[in-house]
């Protein structure tokens, strides 16, 4: 990110007294405004431009970790209960369907089919075409929102 600031002048006083001015200055002498080159800008003042820079950076950026998070998940993660009707994942920003996924496997590693159910904002929802039977089942998920980012994970839980 580039942040243009405008030259930096200052007041100076000429050697020569201003003439033909009836506004001279009680010293008699003029001032003009200079460019001020960055070299010559006390230490100081260059550490404030450099700190004011990296602020203004920080504000007008777009949010560097917009990654859709898992908030919430039905069944809960590590839940032991009966088998759910659906599996459904809230996250922190609304996924991109088309672009989205949610698997479901067994304990041996076997895929059970799921088809997509309709969506609320910032949800993904998936119902198992068959009814799961006891045992320990993995969620494994992964999204990818407006912005392009893409963010995974998995749980697991137990039916009863």
């Amino acid at each position: 990110m580039i942040v243009l600031l405008p030259p930096i002048t200052y007041a100076s006083r000429s050697s020569f007294p201003r003439e033909g001015s009836g506004n001279s200055l009680r010293s008699g002498y003029a001032t003009r405004r200079e460019e001020l080159p960055l070299s010559k800008i006390h230490r100081s003042h260059r550490h404030l431009l450099t700190i004011c820079a990296f602020l203004a950076g920080l504000i007008l950026a777009p949010a560097a970790e917009a990654h859709a998070h898992l908030m919430v998940s039905h069944p809960v993660a590590d839940a032991t209960g009966g088998p759910p009707g659906d599996i459904e994942l809230r996250f922190s920003e609304a996924p991109l369907a088309m672009l989205s996924s949610i698997e479901l496997r067994t304990a041996t590693g076997e895929d059970i089919p799921v088809s997509s159910k309709d969506m609320g904002k910032n949800m993904l929802v998936v119902v198992p075409q068959r009814p799961l039977k006891s045992g320990s089942y993995t969620v494994k998920w992964h999204v990818v929102t407006a912005d392009t980012h893409r963010t995974q994970g998995t749980f697991a839980f137990i039916v009863r």
